[in-house]
Formats: C-alpha cells, structure tokens, sequence
C-alpha cells in the first residue's frame, strides 16, 4: 500500500512540475542577439502599458520600448541618454507619480534622475540626485530603491560604503521629493559597522 501512495505522490508531484512549464518561452524582441543588455526595469503604467528600461552596454546607452498590449507586441527602442556605466552597473528604477509623471532614475558614478510626463515619449534632461554631501562619497553609493507612497512622497533609498568597495556598504539612507526634481536631505535608516 505504501509503494502504490509513492508512486501516485511522485507521479502528483512531476505532472505538476511539468504543468508548471512556461511552455513557449519568447526573447524580449527588442534586443538584438549580438547586444549586451543589462539592468532592465520593467514599469506598469496606468493606462495599463507596459514600458522596459534597460542598460544596452554594446551602445552605452540607457533604452526604453513600450508594450500597448500587456508584452506581446513592442516599439521601437527609444534612447534615452547615452553613458558608459562602471563597474558597478545602471542601477536603474522607475515608478509612476500619482500625477501621472515617469520617474527614471540610474547611476552614472552618481545617481541622476529624468522623467517623462507623456508615457515616456520624451525626457526631461537629467538632473543629479543629491545622496551625499561631495563627489568623492556620492562615486560610493549603491543598491539604490525607488518608490512613491501614497502620500504623494517619492522615496529614494540607497547604500552607502566608506570605502570604494560596494560589497562593504555598511549604512542605509533615504531622501525624498513630490516630484523626482528637488530632493530632501537624507535620513539616516541604519548604520552598522
């Protein structure tokens, strides 16, 4: 009795693993097979479009595309600014405003944030995100968040490392802005070490 529970628990169990299969997996066609894409962000709108960032590192340049019919058709991609990114990557986030506003933010050394208020048709220039006091500190800010609350609060929260190693990044600050241009100065969220 107990082989034949077995075999029906193992049976159960690889006919759901199978079932679970995404069954026809499709390449994002926007990328080119020779291009090396990092870092994307995938953002919902809330006219239901979907719009992807990416970090194209064959061009140096930070690219959108949007889907206007939940991903299975894309546009074009759109440059949004070329740079070449460090070691350390894009690091790139975005959110929707409550007014609507696309809020981009990605690191080049620093972080600077664009935006977009027509659906990522057009940005704004980019604009330096204030996270430490000189240039030498802000070259040593990592993992950053981007977020909106519901009081209308944009919360950019990021590490920070006392050396120019992000693996020891040891404190964790927050800033803020209502509309992704004028920022807050930081707060101090944890400190270790």
């Amino acid at each position: 009795m107990k082989l034949s529970h077995l075999v029906l628990v193992n049976l159960l169990l690889i006919s759901l693993i199978t079932e679970a299969q995404v069954t026809n997996p499709t390449r994002f066609p926007v990328q080119e097979y020779f291009q090396n894409n990092y870092e994307s962000c995938l953002l919902g709108l809330p006219n239901n479009d979907l719009i992807m960032f990416w970090y194209d590192s064959t061009d140096s340049q930070l690219k959108s595309s949007k889907s206007t019919d939940g991903g299975l058709n894309w546009e074009d991609e759109n440059i949004i600014i070329d740079f070449i990114s460090d070691e350390y990557g894009a690091d790139i986030n975005a959110t929707v405003l409550n007014s609507g506003r696309i809020l981009l933010t990605y690191r080049i050394a620093q972080y600077y944030a664009a935006y977009s208020d027509d659906n990522g048709m057009s940005w704004s220039l980019p604009t330096f995100i204030p996270t430490r006091p000189s240039a030498v500190q802000r070259t040593r800010v990592y993992f950053s968040s981007l977020s909106n609350s519901s009081n209308n609060n944009i919360n950019f929260t990021y590490s920070y490392s006392n050396n120019n190693n992000l693996y020891f990044a040891k404190s964790l600050f927050n800033i803020t802005s209502i509309d992704g241009v004028t920022w807050s100065g930081m707060d101090t969220i944890a400190t270790t070490g």
